[in-house]
């Protein structure tokens, strides 16, 4: 579960996060891809049938990685471990369209047909580790 700090720093954010899945072979797959968070469930849009939606099908356990240091010489960090599905079907595929469109500052026409070919990966996050590193003073 994610708590309001975790919540903050993910909407504080830039759009990228990585995500990491299971290959086959038991070696990770990482992949850069656009998030938005919603009741507690980290969202990322992809292209269905990929390798990273393939093992997710295969072994549901992923890790996330967001980091920051725009700036500052503060570098921050959130790494959640947790269970993803695949989302298919229309009916849940059009409020998650509207809202990354919203959160992309676009937002998408009723009339807008889904785009062939799409799924979201849905994530609940079971464990948050984070850090905060600053500069050694001296």
């Amino acid at each position: 579960m994610l708590d309001a700090d975790a919540l903050a720093f993910l909407e504080s954010e830039p759009d990228w996060m990585v995500l990491s899945t299971l290959g086959r072979d038991g070696s990770a797959h990482s992949v850069p891809l656009g998030y938005f968070v919603q009741n507690s469930h980290i969202y990322m849009g992809c292209r269905d049938r990929t390798q990273k939606v393939r093992n997710i099908e295969r072994d549901s356990r992923v890790t996330l990685l967001l980091a920051s240091s725009r700036g500052s010489a503060v570098n921050r960090g959130l790494m959640l471990r947790g269970e993803a599905d695949i989302l298919r079907e229309p009916d849940m595929l059009l409020p998650l369209l509207e809202q990354a469109a919203r959160k992309r500052g676009h937002p998408r026409a009723a009339d807008d047909p889904i785009p062939p070919g799409i799924a979201y990966i849905r994530v609940r996050p079971t464990r948050v580790i984070r850090w905060t590193l600053e500069p050694r003073k001296g």
